[in-house]
């Protein structure tokens, strides 16, 4: 099935990092492979990750087994979103999520160097350790905001359990006050989480400034540098459907982005 197809892909490049001797993990080791192929793989990696991934993807691409749909470089020096089509199976699609900053000024502030640490090698693919995701996604969610309740729950699990050991890492990055808050998450709902999300957000962004000045003032340079350079080329598809009134135009416009979603990051309609 096409599940079992992409996930023979993923396992494949998984097996082509290690072997090569990158060192990798990915981040979220609470999901199984078919949750994971399911959203967004991320891949933390030690060095560029077109230098490891483009040589795999073309080698998959010469044996027919994928197409590359997208190389999308984003928000710091060298993260790159792959998206491949996995070929003889209809709509069968592989997200990679590849981050290398070892400067840190990434949206979640963390070196890749940190995310590295400590990760676990199993039988089926190396992961970041639990105390490093937690911190990861409580930064994450700092940033972001509003959460649903599973992913909450997971992360309030995982807070609890690497208490001890993320107490000061915690404390580094959000102060006292923010220590406090992060106390008050472990018990909170998602609508009690919602603005003590917000007010972590704050608290961590202003002790980036702060605290590491050169680091925030070099993410702002990137990225107003990559905001440029996607000004002049830009990524991505315009779709234009023209017809006479009731031929089906907006019947066809409504079908593609769930036709073809998972084909792409993000799909706008503009009517």
């Amino acid at each position: 099935n096409s599940g079992l197809m992409v996930e023979n892909i993923l396992k494949k490049i998984l097996s082509s990092i290690d072997e090569q001797g990158y060192q990798f993990a990915l981040i979220h080791q609470s999901l199984d492979m078919k949750d994971m192929i399911s959203g967004d793989i991320d891949i933390v990696l030690n060095t560029h990750p077109d230098k490891i991934m483009l040589p795999i993807i073309r080698a998959l691409v010469e044996s027919k087994e994928v197409k590359l749909i997208q190389n999308l470089h984003y928000d710091i020096p060298y993260g790159h979103y792959y998206i491949l089509q996995v070929l003889g199976a209809e709509k069968c699609f592989l997200h990679l999520d590849c981050l290398y900053d070892n400067y840190g000024v990434n949206r979640y502030h963390l070196k890749t160097v940190d995310l590295l640490q400590g990760a676990v090698k199993t039988e089926s693919f190396t992961h970041t350790s639990s105390a490093v995701e937690a911190i990861y996604l409580l930064m994450k969610r700092s940033i972001k905001g509003q959460v649903d309740y599973a992913r909450l729950n997971y992360l309030q699990e995982v807070l609890a359990h690497n208490w001890q050991q993320l107490m000061p890492i915690i404390s580094e990055w959000y102060g006292k006050q923010g220590l406090d808050k992060v106390k008050e998450l472990l018990s909170a709902s998602p609508e009690q989480a919602s603005p003590i999300f917000k007010e972590l957000k704050i608290i961590l962004e202003q002790r980036f400034k702060l605290i590491h000045p050169i680091r925030f003032i070099l993410s702002i340079g990137l990225t107003k540098y990559r905001q440029v350079k996607r000004f002049f080329t830009p990524s991505g598809l315009f779709v234009v459907i023209l017809g006479p009134d009731g031929c089906g135009k907006s019947t066809v416009t409504e079908a593609l982005p769930r036709e073809l979603q998972r084909g792409y990051r993000n799909i706008w309609q503009f009517h």
